[in-house]
């Protein structure tokens, strides 16, 4: 038995930066940021900004893509439940957040709104690998 995940990651590799960008945007404009209007009137400048994260995140998501889908897709070959979406999107939101955590110091008590970014960025992009990820003993989906 074997599993194909490698579309799914580089799928997800490449929505990473674009994902941050607009996960970044919803933040700020749900948390009242202090310059919230300015930042949300340039649509041009967030689109220009979408484009040039598109090969920052692809470097920043290779490993945790990589090695996210990998494991799952183990976990997946041996254990059929753990092929199920849901664990998936909650393995990327742990990935997502334990990233940001292990470089950030735990001394802000706004900690919680970028690791939320982060998690929910890993989310969405172990959904993409999950969406894209095949068990050789599934049926043609």
């Amino acid at each position: 038995m074997s599993y194909r995940f490698a579309s799914g990651a580089a799928l997800a590799m490449l929505a990473a930066g674009p994902v941050f960008v607009l996960n970044l945007m919803v933040g700020v404009l749900l948390y009242d940021t202090p310059g919230a209007e300015e930042f949300g009137t340039g649509l041009a400048g967030v689109l220009m900004l979408t484009i040039f994260a598109i090969p920052f995140g692809a470097v920043i998501a290779l490993l945790p893509v990589v090695a996210g889908g990998y494991g799952m897709g183990w976990l997946g070959l041996h254990w059929t439940l753990a092929r199920h979406p849901a664990l998936w999107g909650v393995a990327g939101a742990v990935l997502g957040g334990a990233i940001f955590l292990a470089f950030a110091g735990f001394d802000d008590p706004e900690l919680w709104k970028p690791v939320a970014l982060f998690a929910a960025t890993g989310a969405i992009c172990a959904l993409i690998v999950r969406y894209r990820t095949r068990w050789s003993d599934e049926d043609s989906v």
